[in-house]
């Protein structure tokens, strides 16, 4: 049985009654599912139902059992809702230098932030930050199945980024809000909804984006977003964090196909997804460039964290503008021109992840990590087997499988041409290193 919607939720819409039928209907209907693939590391298939506003995305007839594709598991795509998509458009629209510096302030699970990675390809780098401690373990395995270098994975509040001086060139944040475009996939949130409750994220957005508008850059953008339909915590949130600020927004046409309306905060434009316009679910999302200044951050006073590392391994093929480095036992890779930002941001956060975790240095041998078996940017030269669905689903659930081969020592096990993860071949015994915290718990027939 479907639960009501909240008669107040209703009301503050301020839709037609034609309007409001069209709406409810869509709200109490199923979920319309997408995904987006990851164009670093496969080839993009031909597309199902194509998100025009995102590239490599497309829409589904129906919810499959990602559980049960290799293929999620090794970072192959990503499933997103189409509507925070949009995400994917306003960045092509907008001028950043090359070397930009982002940062997803409310980042898990990770999809924004997989979306953001696409965008930078390797060029940029990324901040991805989970304020919940957890919450904070998805994003990072997320983040690693997508298979980027150039990023971090940080478990800090906002608080600590106020901290900080100018360095973002770009702020997602996208808020935590009272749920309302979730209220077709998650029941549950209709039962939590009241206006009490908008008032609350509504305080709590403006301290969020109070706190970290010391961190972005002069002529920086701030995307700010929420899955919530309500002017409190959209239209009227932006206009209070920006009335003293000297700033500009993005203002697009759109086809009008696309069922997507336009709203105003003051001179600023937002894009609001209503279920019953188009195929997702709701949300609202406002670029806006801050043009007041800010102390530039200043990369020279922070102290090195990281050792020079010199890779002896012959199988581990780096590009030329990578290096790697020794963090505590962990040798990590990343590109050297961001040693300096990442120095500067361990002063003020908690890092969770830092580039490519290739291995551990036990004695004078190398343990060697999932963040490597899933690396876009690192060429593996150790043997590699494609298994077959079966198989892979066995690896995936830390099962016994069988590799007919000569060959002993470390090898990739692969499906479809995609790493799944690293084995060990020991004679008649291979030694699956697929990591606990990943691995499938459903116990799937196969």
């Amino acid at each position: 049985m479907i639960k009501e919607l909240p008669s107040e939720f209703l009301n503050q819409l301020n839709f037609s009654p034609e309007r409001l039928e069209s709406f409810v209907k869509a709200i109490n209907s199923n979920p319309i599912y997408a995904k987006r693939y990851n164009f670093s590391k496969v080839k993009v298939p031909d597309l199902q139902e194509e998100v025009e506003w995102c590239r490599a995305a497309e829409i589904l007839t129906e919810r499959p059992a990602y559980v049960e594709d290799p293929l999620f598991h090794a970072g192959a795509y990503y499933p997103q809702d189409a509507s925070s998509m949009f995400l994917d458009f306003l960045l092509q629209n907008i001028t950043l230098e090359k070397h930009a510096v982002f940062l997803d302030l409310c980042a898990a699970p990770g999809g924004k932030s997989t979306l953001l990675l696409s965008h930078l390809n390797h060029d940029g780098f990324l901040v991805a930050n989970e304020i919940i401690g957890s919450r904070s373990a998805i994003l990072h395995e997320n983040i690693s199945k997508w298979g980027a270098a150039n990023v971090l994975v940080t478990n800090n509040s906002t608080k600590e980024f106020s901290e900080m001086d100018g360095v973002f060139d770009l702020i997602l944040v996208d808020a935590p809000c009272s749920g309302e475009g979730m209220f077709r996939k998650d029941l549950n949130a209709r039962n939590e909804w009241s206006i009490s409750n908008v008032n609350m994220c509504a305080e709590r957005q403006f301290q969020i984006v109070e706190d970290i508008l010391p961190a972005l850059k002069k002529d920086g953008w701030i995307f700010y977003a929420t899955c919530t339909f309500n002017s409190i915590e959209n239209e009227n949130l932006v206009e209070q964090f920006t009335k003293d600020l000297d700033c500009s927004g993005l203002d697009l046409d759109l086809p009008k196909h696309w069922g997507i309306e336009k709203v105003k905060a003051n001179d600023l434009t937002g894009y609001k997804f209503y279920p019953d316009k188009v195929k997702g679910e709701g949300f609202c999302i406002f670029p806006i460039q801050i043009h007041t200044p800010n102390s530039e951050a200043s990369m020279f006073k922070a102290k090195k964290i990281f050792k020079p590392f010199k890779l002896l391994d012959n199988q581990i093929k780096l590009p030329y503008d990578y290096s790697t480095f020794l963090f505590n036992s962990d040798i990590l890779v990343f590109p050297p021109k961001w040693e300096k930002h990442i120095n500067y941001f361990a002063q003020f956060l908690y890092i969770k992840k830092c580039g490519i975790n290739l291995g551990e240095q036990v004695h004078q041998d190398i343990k060697f990590h999932q963040d490597l078996a899933l690396s876009t940017q690192v060429k593996i030269l150790y043997p590699s087997f494609e298994l077959t669905f079966e198989e892979a689903l066995n690896y995936l659930m830390k099962k016994d499988i069988k590799i007919n081969t000569k060959h002993k020592g470390w090898a990739l096990v692969k499906y479809q041409e995609v790493n799944l993860g690293w084995v060990k071949i020991l004679g008649n015994r291979v030694n699956n290193y697929y990591p606990k915290n990943y691995k499938i718990r459903k116990n799937l027939e196969v």
